[in-house]
Formats: structure tokens, sequence, C-alpha cells
């Protein structure tokens, strides 16, 4: 059996996102997770089409 070797970091602000991302790109091929912990109540316009269309397909599935 093949395991996953890898790592991962929780991040909270623009730097330590730009530092856990260089980080990961120097460890190619190895499995890495980043976090993202963001305030409640902020997003970017991308994460709220991203939010919206997910519910959205999520109330259509409910109704079938």
């Amino acid at each position: 059996m093949r395991t996953i070797d890898g790592a991962g970091e929780r991040v909270t602000t623009r730097p330590e996102l730009t530092a856990a991302l260089d980080r990961a790109a120097k460890r190619r091929g190895q499995f890495w997770l980043v976090e993202v912990v963001l305030p409640r109540g902020v997003t970017s316009d991308t994460l709220a089409r991203f939010v919206s269309g997910f519910k959205s397909v999520r109330e259509r599935m409910a109704k079938t």
C-alpha cells in the first residue's frame, strides 16, 4: 500500500499565504494543504459567486 506523504499549514494573512505557497512550490511532488482562514463575513467577489452557485445547485438537487 502506498501512503501519501505531505504536510499542511493554516494561514490567516496574505504574507502567510504567500510564504506557504512558496514552501509548497519548493516541495513539488509532495502533497501540501494550505488552509486559508478568512474573517467571518469577509469574502472576495470570486468566493461570493462560488458560494452562490453552490447554493443554487444544492437547492435544485433538493427539489428533485
